[in-house]
């Protein structure tokens, strides 16, 4: 009785577990945000991003951080060259020392609650969230992207690393973690010479193909489309909420704001460009995801602006936060109708007549939502699956048929105003833009309003 009335009288405690960059301008946010409604702790579980990590969470005051000693399992992911299965023993102890860790770890702090971005990933986050199902404690997933689906994810995987034979032991025990390609290739989520360390620890469950099904968790959609593609995909119903997502929030205030940038923006193009409809072109992020060379990527890109300059509109570039603009400034420099913004594209992008999106990027879905519409380029037949249920959402798979699409933005006819009504229809299947996600997303952790916040004594070096 003691310990239930404890519970009720302290505030409500959290560990946020982040495990790259884009999970980190996500959910510090949320955290900065709700921190002083409940006790945040954060586990840094990717160390590539470090010094980005240490610098975040430092601004955040009275947030305890948390990182997992000694090599993690994105350490021990270059260990396994060629993958001839001779290391695995290393990636078990890796693991296992992890699993000590966080067990200590949750001991100690008691959360009421784990959040995080990905349930699916090979960072030492896999270890907190098996702990925490067996501790039963409840697991809620923010998406921080659009989750990826199996035709994507299979793009990801085409070496042999995870190619296994048909009659594999890992497809016997573990027929969800399997998919036969239309080649006839048999492919594993994770990398084979992975599985004999995760099979002998317990941290191989669900159909990890789809986002949400790895653990017994709940995810947090953004909206009614992504809900109904994860529950297509095999994501049962009683495991999603819909709460919208917080940079939804942050473009009800752009929407606003959009006089105001409409004004400084336009001011970069020359008189003659500045009436007509203006495009928000988020470049390819393929090279920095490792989805294809950075020649191939430039290669797509100088197609791309070719047509963009022949089509005479205005042009605002938006770089993903991994994309160096040096790399990059051939595309705008020179360029009276291309420019580069450097202010975050969910600032601004409530302007944007039309947003010119790489297949397998988020930015489809902030068009979607805020009722712009969208025009994404699938040169490497992604086939990403997520916008077929929008008609605002048009995809080119070759440059003709771009070209066709921004001829039509540029003519401002009948066609261009249809897809604007299309795309006001579908807005709020897509994402409520209300400013209210972050209050439903508290809500459905849990978090009443302002909680008197209990000073935080751990020290996570004594763990």
């Amino acid at each position: 009785m003691t310990a239930l009335l404890d519970k009720a009288s302290r505030p409500r405690r959290i560990l946020v577990a982040i495990g790259n960059v884009t999970e980190a301008r996500t959910l510090l946010p949320l955290v900065a945000r709700l921190k002083d409604r409940a006790e945040f702790h954060v586990f840094l579980s990717g160390e590539s991003e470090r010094e980005e990590f240490d610098s975040r969470v430092g601004e955040l005051e009275g947030v305890h951080l948390l990182r997992s000693p000694g090599p993690t399992t994105e350490n021990a992911k270059g260990q396994f060259d060629p993958y001839d299965g001779t290391n695995d023993h290393r990636l078990h102890d890796n693991i296992a020392r992890l699993l000590d860790w966080c067990r200590e770890a949750l001991a100690e702090i008691k959360p009421d609650v784990i959040v995080s971005g990905s349930d699916r990933d090979f960072r030492s986050r896999v270890a907190a969230l098996k702990c925490a199902q067996d501790a039963g404690i409840p697991i809620y997933l923010v998406p921080c992207s659009f989750p990826a689906f199996e035709i994507s994810l299979l793009e990801r995987r085409p070496g042999e690393a995870n190619t296994i034979e048909a009659d594999s032991w890992i497809r016997r025990k573990y027929p969800q973690h399997c998919v036969q390609e239309a080649s006839g290739r048999w492919v594993s989520f994770y990398r084979r010479t992975a599985y004999p360390a995760l099979d002998a620890l317990g941290l191989v469950g669900g159909k990890p193909w789809v986002y949400g099904t790895q653990w017994n968790s709940t995810v947090l959609a953004q909206s009614q489309l992504v809900a109904d593609q994860l529950i297509g995909a095999g994501l049962p119903a009683r495991r999603v909420k819909i709460v919208g997502a917080m940079e939804f929030d942050d473009f009800a205030d752009s929407r606003r704001d959009r006089q105001r940038w409409q004004a400084d923006l336009r001011s970069r193009f020359p008189e003659g460009l500045r009436d007509k409809p203006l495009i928000a072109w988020s470049l390819p992020q393929y090279a920095e995801h490792g989805m294809c060379s950075l020649q191939k990527a430039n290669e797509i890109s100088a197609e791309v602006k070719a047509i963009l300059e022949r089509s005479a509109l205005p042009v605002l570039v938006s770089l993903h936060p991994k994309m160096a603009p040096e790399a990059h400034s051939w595309i705008w420099d020179r360029s009276e109708s291309i420019a580069l913004e450097h202010r975050p594209l969910r600032d601004w992008i409530a302007v944007a007549d039309a947003c010119l999106v790489p297949a397998y990027s988020s930015i489809g879905a902030w068009s979607a939502a805020l009722a712009i519409p969208a025009l994404i380029y699938d040169f490497l037949a992604l086939d990403d699956i997520i916008f077929d249920p929008l008609e605002s959402v048009h995809v080119s798979k070759s440059l003709a048929a771009l070209d066709r699409e921004l001829s039509a933005i540029a003519e401002q006819g009948e066609g261009f105003r249809a897809w604007q009504a299309q795309a006001r229809d579908k807005a709020a299947y897509a994402g409520v833009v209300d400013g209210m996600a972050l209050e439903r997303i508290a809500d459905a952790l849990g978090i009443a309003n302002a909680t008197q916040q209990a000073p935080i004594t751990l020290d996570a070096s004594a763990l």
